[in-house]
């Protein structure tokens, strides 16, 4: 039995404020008997409400008492004064029972209004569980949407007839082993560079990659080494009637001409 999950229930407070059927109070006592966790909840409940009731008990009105009695008086007139007038005992007996009823009453409210607090929290929390839930699967949802059109977009470009590629291959000196790919659509206007393998650079420093027109050097951006199935092709700009494709080491930002003794890569066109 998960002893604290039933602690949790509320129905301890409910047996203390004898809500309870027969059986269900006789269910309880069996198991406090059992268990003494669940014996001193119930001490710690009914000491909590009491203390509770006498901080914010209500007194009733001076005036109260003397009320009750004079209409029992007027309701029962007396024969003889010795024997039907109320005494002094039966005035504070009285007294005694309005001030438990009020306290019974107000433990009643005041334990509802915490169950009822309780329960309203319970459900503010579980409400903003399911909306952080919600939220989080909706992003998901959104950047899995997003890539699968991306591949898609990028598996119709390399299908595309007019799609023709051009491999960067390392300087022997630099980078003998580093590889890339320009792929080009003059139709589709459209460029993007493959990163097969290229030596990682020092963090103020960017690849930068060229496309040679007419024997001059064309910028076609800045990259970083980003080698991953999701992120290996970058789309780049399309430059037509490109003879050649090449990659330098630039300062981070880029420069505005190529640093010919930084070149990684390069390959022609055609």
């Amino acid at each position: 039995m998960d002893i604290q999950k039933y602690i949790a229930s509320g129905i301890l407070e409910q047996y203390v404020l004898g809500h309870l059927s027969s059986a269900e109070s006789r269910e309880v006592e069996q198991l406090a008997i059992q268990y003494p966790e669940i014996k001193k909840e119930i001490n710690d409940i009914e000491g909590a409400l009491e203390n509770y009731a006498q901080l914010n008990a209500v007194q009733p009105s001076p005036g109260l008492e003397a009320k009750i009695l004079k209409k029992i008086k007027d309701k029962k007139p007396a024969t003889q004064n010795n024997k039907n007038a109320l005494s002094n005992k039966d005035g504070a007996s009285i007294y005694k029972l309005v001030y438990r009823l009020a306290i019974a009453a107000f433990l009643a409210a005041a334990v509802w209004a915490i169950y009822l607090n309780n329960e309203l929290t319970d459900k503010e929390n579980e409400i903003a569980n399911l909306q952080n839930q919600y939220e989080e699967l909706s992003t998901n949802c959104s950047e899995q949407l997003k890539q699968k059109e991306r591949t898609e977009q990028l598996f119709a470009f390399l299908k595309d007839r007019n799609t023709s590629s051009v491999e960067m291959k390392g300087i022997p000196e630099k980078a003998p082993d580093a590889v890339a790919i320009v792929f080009q659509n003059s139709e589709l206007k459209a460029s993007y560079l493959e990163v097969v393998n290229m030596p990682k650079v020092p963090t103020d420093k960017q690849y930068q990659l060229w496309a040679i027109v007419n024997g001059q050097p064309v910028d076609m951006g800045v990259f970083d080494v980003v080698i991953t199935p999701d992120t290996s092709f970058l789309e780049v700009p399309y430059i037509a009637n490109a003879q050649a494709y090449a990659v330098t080491i630039e300062r981070a930002g880029g420069s505005p001409t190529p640093t010919l003794e930084e070149m990684v890569v390069i390959g022609n066109a055609g």
